[in-house]
């Protein structure tokens, strides 16, 4: 948890855990990238893989509400600040964390 203080107000935000997980062999062979990479409205995931959930997670750890397209692997990022994220994708296999730029 991350708690944030302005002015005599304190906040904490949610946590949430990240779980490294390795990928079974098989898709090993198969590279998942992001793309562009840096960003600055949306990225695709280049994968054969069948995209089961995406998760973009803050340098604190804060998990963020934004807005993808699992069927064309699209993230949206307009909205979001200038920064380092960590985007969690789930696929058959398993689950695999890449680190996007958005600018």
């Amino acid at each position: 948890a991350v708690i944030v203080s302005n002015q005599g107000c304190a906040d904490t935000s949610e946590c949430i855990t990240i779980e490294m997980v390795s990928l079974e062999k098989e898709s090993l062979n198969t590279p998942i990238l992001l793309v562009p990479n840096p960003t600055n409205s949306k990225t695709i995931v280049q994968t054969d893989l069948d995209v089961l959930n995406i998760r973009v997670v803050d340098l604190s750890g804060r998990l963020l509400d934004i807005d993808y397209n699992l069927s064309e692997k699209i993230i949206y990022f307009e909205n979001v600040p200038k920064g380092n994220y960590f985007i969690e994708i789930k696929t058959e296999y398993g689950t695999t964390i890449k680190k996007l730029i958005v600018n």
